[in-house]
């Protein structure tokens, strides 16, 4: 008979015994807004040095003098944000409070050009283009590669593309954007930070609509 409590074969259940519990805290780390509960939902934090209120270096839907600002975080090759326009304009209509500024999370890891496009989008919008135009017709686009877009409703030029992927502001305003929203505990796309003045509400990873739906009327009734 096999002798089950042999050295190797303990070690196999402690090593397996890690592993497993690994998984899990990667699982949680990286969806942990799914196990908050409704009580929780609104948390007041310290934001410190780690997060920008929207201001004129950010493209912003709704009253610009809003009390209440959401920071919109998308990646150009996330499935899930071909919509985020559309939520956005419907909420800073619906809700006049609040105002909605737009920055970048690529999740290079799942979608290894989200970062360019997004540096791309930057750098055009820079030049004058619209924003908002812009990245409607980059998430159009979604599952083309940069040497794809010429041509396409974005009618961008080979040349202004690869001058525009060089774009050293362009890529610090897509990185510092990252950063930011690492910092703040953001790991998927669409996700919303809310903020009162420079300080952190909430935040909500993979936000749809119907969350956020949930969570804008306990903000305004409790700030």
């Amino acid at each position: 008979m096999y002798n089950m409590f042999k050295p190797n074969y303990v070690i196999g259940l402690i090593v397996s015994g890690i592993l497993i519990l690994f998984s899990v805290f990667v699982y949680i780390k990286g969806h942990g807004s799914f196990l908050k509960t409704e009580e929780n939902e609104i948390k007041t934090f310290d934001a410190g040095n780690t997060l920008r209120f929207p201001d004129e270096s950010d493209y912003i839907l709704g009253n610009q003098n809003a009390p209440f600002a959401m920071i919109y975080y998308i990646d150009y090759d996330c499935p899930y944000c071909k919509t985020s326009f559309d939520v956005a304009e419907k909420l800073h209509k619906q809700y006049p409070l609040i105002k909605i500024a737009f920055r970048h999370l690529p999740l290079v890891d799942l979608h290894p050009e989200a970062f360019e496009k997004a540096v791309l989008i930057e750098c055009l919008a820079a030049e004058g283009h619209d924003f908002f135009a812009l990245s409607r017709g980059m998430l159009q686009g979604q599952g083309r590669l940069i040497t794809e877009l010429e041509g396409t409703t974005l009618s961008v030029e080979k040349t202004k593309i690869d001058s525009c992927l060089l774009d050293v502001s362009a890529r610090n305003k897509v990185l510092i954007s990252q950063r930011e929203a690492f910092t703040a505990g953001l790991y998927s796309t669409p996700s919303v930070l809310i903020l009162k003045d420079n300080i952190l509400l909430t935040r909500l990873n993979f936000a749809s609509e119907k969350r956020i739906q949930e969570v804008l009327p306990k903000i305004f009734s409790t700030y």
